[in-house]
């Protein structure tokens, strides 16, 4: 058998981050507890040097595609 990945896009997840995990279950073929909720997850945007930094770095070493 050929595994096929999920994709979780991390814009829906920081919008709707249970939506996506029972996204997740539901791909697996599993269900959350009875009253199962995802506790809070107390993000925080990261929008600095660090950032910006992380950012350039991933476009100068991913490999060239054509």
């Amino acid at each position: 058998l050929e595994a096929c990945p999920y994709t979780v896009v991390y814009e829906d997840f920081v919008r709707e981050p249970e939506g996506a995990v029972r996204g997740i279950l539901g791909f697996l073929e599993l269900e959350p507890p009875p009253g199962w909720s995802l506790p809070h997850l107390g993000m925080e945007r990261l929008a600095d040097e660090t950032s910006r930094r992380w950012a350039e770095r991933y476009l100068r070493e991913q490999p060239v595609r054509f």
